[in-house]
């Protein structure tokens, strides 16, 4: 349950930011999309480059522990199989 709060709280913060810096900035701007040019609200422009950050900001996240988990499962295995081979003594 501490896991969930935790991981919604931030969510709801980056939200409620794109919320605020959207109703404060609704005047028209012309964004060049790479191929098109279009006017738009600076609100959209706003939230979507908001949202891109935050999604490329997880996918970080997401590789990094993934990688960390990956490395510690071969680690784990190298342990086993190290104490395996050695023999042990009697006292």
């Amino acid at each position: 349950m501490l896991r969930l709060i935790l991981t919604l709280i931030p969510v709801a913060v980056v939200f409620l930011l794109a919320f605020l810096l959207g109703r404060h900035n609704d005047t028209q701007v012309m964004v060049d999309w790479l191929f098109v040019t279009q006017q738009t609200s600076l609100a959209v422009v706003l939230a979507l480059t908001l949202s891109v950050g935050f999604v490329l900001g997880l996918l970080t996240l997401i590789v990094g522990y993934l990688r960390l988990k990956w490395q510690n499962q071969r680690l784990r295995k190298a342990l086993v199989k190290a104490s395996t081979r050695v023999p042990q003594k009697d006292v």
